[in-house]
């Protein structure tokens, strides 16, 4: 065709303006047309931020025949640069003459891929365009200028090699494999691979949990989440937030053409933002997953983080590979002068920075923040405001919480019990006619009332009565004469008091899992050793490593219960340990004391379950847990970081807590050789948890300095630990004060690293008088702690003191 183009009309994604002067050429030409500013706009920003990110430049046009002479030439000379050209083709593509003429010439252009956007009220139009009869029909509604050009259209889109389609449920794959394209015809190796490696990553480990194929009910809690986040919901087009100029929520209710507003509960709401609140087991993760499941492909990555108040940094430093993000410490960084000046404040600062920026370049994500316990980080009381993205932008923010206000100016969604008839449901194996007895029915009534419509009390009881073959009378008599003799934490509370149906209906599964298998007890024991692991996903075998620490408990049991136990899992005498763990883990699950990971072989506890076995099975379960962890965790597998620190946390004394367990020397030196120097060292290698590390060997020198100071007491002075009545072993000591040198020489790194020469100078000096002293002057190990207190003496940074001063709060 020898028609000049109508390309022209440039268009800012932003808002902001376009340099009108064609002097940049670009890899990428993206062309498009349409009126559904708030999808389309969304997709092709996307896609422009998707091949920026990857290296790739792009030019967007806005095709319209109403475009000026000048915009048309601009469009036009950055098409001709461009090696790759992407159109995306829309409802109102085919209402514009010009599009008629220049689609063709693009048929045998090799680098030309169309996209077809959203044909939502013509799902077929690509196989109708290609029937004469159907084809006529469905040019018309679209509104076609010249319908007898239809012909010409439907033997340009039979000739088309490769196109796309893009549609509510596929975006995301859509704007991979443009990306992908894009990359093969520009000849990026790399931007293949790394795309081509992400989309393996979305497929297995994006979710920690897989989606509840038995979720039910909650269609207006989910409908409501879609209008906080996008002002509309996709699958109802006709329904659109009311609004006003600002951008929020005028009267909390829906526009409907004309119609009476569907009332939601949104008023004072941030575009982008929600907040989900409400009572302990209540469902409120189960919602976000639903959510993010059925929403996925609108989002490039849903980012899950658990938002538990000791780990909710460590959890969004996690984001950092997920996000390419580089931000290891490496010596050669220590050679100019302003990273003599840098803090660990300010280091992390810059971490959090780029984190945000990343979640801020027109690339959508959905941040999640599950089970929020506290509004500030337990670390350095930052407030979690401090961690979000700018809100209302690209990026959406989910959190979860008991809390009831999290961010200023936004009502909270607060999620309300099952009603009665949505709860029998769940409860009620099949349907209600298993129970025709008037007796049943109340009893599940009864059940349901006291239990204040906790959807995880809900769940167990349709377990129990599913796996026992149990009437709902029998169990409600079962559940009253369960003990209640524990006070629970406040973070339990439900309806102003504790819920004690749902502690008693958890003391009832613990007692059928003894009564099933009374020789080996595994599955109590695995719940029992649960509550002392971190809130993240246990590995089975480190799980079951613990549990078979905990001694067997014996009980005795009604006789009429044999004939039901048996149904259950039948153990009897398996002599194979993997079928006797998997047995056991599937009864945990089945009577939802845990949940299954997308990973194999992990499982995950509610933090309900975790409470009330930590407040009931004291130390029989934190010992087996740190013995575990200390003989079989290592740091190379996945979330066993997460329960080394947990292990940390009940070995040493954080936040003025009291020590949970004691330690003989030698049990320390070898938990501390294990675990906490190697956590420390992967630390500085691969993160800034600079405030993490620096705490934990500090807790460590001062657990080491406090047995050494022991182990020369008096024999007064002794009794205060058991261990101490044994007799004095001098490898033991040597082993202990080397191993308190090493500390102090990680310590004096991190300090280095964070601008405190002086500190780090007293540290490596400490470290370096140990080491001459039990090893000498000429060992293998003293030598490079010599020559790094060389180094320091004699390239002494220029800095001074009150710079010195203001590096942090860390004492020696």
């Amino acid at each position: 065709m020898s028609k000049e183009p109508c390309f022209g009309y440039r268009y800012d994604l932003n808002g902001g303006s376009l340099s009108s002067s064609p002097t940049e050429s670009y890899d990428v030409y993206i062309g498009f047309l349409g009126r559904r500013k708030h999808l389309l706009r969304r997709f092709v920003k996307w896609l422009q931020a998707e091949l920026q990110i990857q290296g790739i430049t792009s030019f967007i046009s806005y095709t319209n025949r109403r475009s000026n002479e000048e915009d048309r030439n601009v469009s036009m000379a950055a098409m001709i640069s461009a090696y790759v050209i992407l159109i995306i083709i829309t409802e109102d593509t085919f209402s514009d003459p010009c599009w008629i003429d220049e689609l063709g010439g693009f048929v045998n252009e090799r680098n030309f891929l169309p996209i077809f956007f959203n044909f939502g009220k013509f799902p077929d139009l690509v196989e109708y365009i290609k029937e004469a009869k159907e084809g006529k029909k469905v040019w018309n509604g679209l509104g076609g200028f010249h319908s007898e050009n239809w012909q010409s259209v439907a033997d340009w889109i039979q000739m088309l090699k490769l196109k796309l389609e893009a549609y509510a449920g596929n975006w995301r794959d859509c704007i991979s494999e443009a990306v992908i394209f894009a990359g093969k015809k520009l000849g990026r190796k790399k931007v293949v691979k790394k795309v081509k490696q992400w989309k393996k990553w979305s497929r297995n480990e994006e979710f920690l949990f897989p989606r509840n194929k038995s979720f039910v009910g909650r269609k207006k809690e989910l409908d409501e989440l879609e209008l906080r986040l996008f002002g509309y919901i996709e699958e109802r087009e006709d329904l659109e937030l009311a609004t006003t100029s600002s951008g929020k929520g005028c009267d909390g209710g829906l526009s409907r053409k004309g119609k009476e507003p569907i009332e939601y509960n949104i008023s004072h709401n941030i575009k982008g933002f929600a907040c989900v609140t409400g009572d302990p087991g209540i469902g409120k993760t189960e919602l976000l997953l639903e959510f993010a499941y059925k929403l996925r492909s609108r989002y490039k990555n849903v980012l899950w983080i658990g938002g538990e108040t000791r780990y909710i940094w460590h959890n969004y430093l996690n984001l950092l590979p997920i996000l390419g993000i580089d931000v290891g410490i490496k010596e050669e960084r220590h050679n100019t002068t302003d990273d003599y000046l840098r803090t660990f404040d300010n280091l992390e600062i810059e971490v959090i920075r780029r984190v945000k920026k990343e979640l801020t370049r027109g690339i959508p994500y959905l941040l999640v923040i599950d089970n929020l316990e506290n509004s500030k980080d337990w670390w350095k009381d930052r407030s979690i405001m401090e961690f979000l993205p700018e809100l209302g932008k690209d990026t959406h923010v989910i959190i979860s919480t008991r809390l009831e206000e999290v961010v200023m100016n936004s009502s909270p969604m607060r999620l309300l019990p099952f009603s009665l008839s949505e709860a029998m449901s769940l409860m009620v194996p099949g349907s209600a006619e298993n129970f025709p007895e008037d007796d049943d029915i109340c009893a599940l009534r009864l059940i349901f009332e006291r239990l204040n419509g906790i959807t995880l009390g809900i769940s167990i009881v349709q377990a129990i009565l599913l796996e026992l073959h149990m009437s709902p009378e029998k169990l409600l008599r079962s559940i009253n004469r369960m003990p209640y003799n524990i006070t629970l934490n406040k973070e339990l509370s439900t309806g102003g008091g504790y819920n004690k149906v749902l502690i008693q209906l958890v003391h009832f599964c613990l007692l059928v899992f003894n009564l099933v298998d009374k020789s080996r007890n595994l599955a109590l024991r695995m719940v029992k050793a649960s509550g002392w692991f971190a809130p993240s996903p246990v590995p089975i075998p480190l799980l079951v490593s613990a549990a078979f620490k905990i001694p067997i408990q014996n009980s005795h049991h009604h006789k009429s219960w044999k004939w039901r136990l048996r149904q259950i899992t039948s153990f009897g005498n398996c002599t194979n340990e993997d079928i006797m763990v998997q047995k056991a883990s599937s009864m945990l699950v089945r009577f939802h004391m845990a949940k299954r990971c997308t990973k194999d072989g992990f499982l995950h506890f509610n933090d309900i379950i975790r409470l009330y076995l930590q407040k009931e099975h004291f130390k029989s379960g934190v010992f087996a847990m740190v013995e575990a962890v200390n003989l079989n965790a290592s740091l190379s597998l996945p979330y066993n970081y997460d329960h080394i620190w947990e292990a940390c946390y009940n070995v040493l004394t954080f936040d003025a807590e009291p020590t949970i367990i004691e330690l003989t020397p030698s049990e320390f030196i070898s938990f501390a050789k294990r675990h906490v120097i190697p956590l420390a060292m992967k630390i500085l290698s691969t993160s800034c948890y600079h405030t993490c590390a620096m705490e934990l060997l500090r807790r460590s020198t001062e657990k080491l300095e406090l047995v050494e100071s022991l182990l020369f007491a008096d024999q007064a002075h002794r009794s205060v630990c058991w261990w101490l009545n044994t007799e004095f072993d001098p490898l033991i000591y040597r082993e202990l004060v080397l191993l308190k040198a090493d500390h102090l020489e990680l310590r004096a790194k991190i300090m280095c690293i964070g601008g405190s020469f002086d500190i780090g100078e007293e540290l490596y000096m400490k470290a370096l008088r140990i080491k001459e002293v039990f090893l000498g002057s000429n060992h293998s190990e003293t030598t490079p702690t010599q020559e790094i207190m060389g180094k320091l003496l004699i390239k002494e940074p220029e800095t001074t003191s009150s710079e010195t001063s203001n590096t942090g709060s860390f004492s020696q």
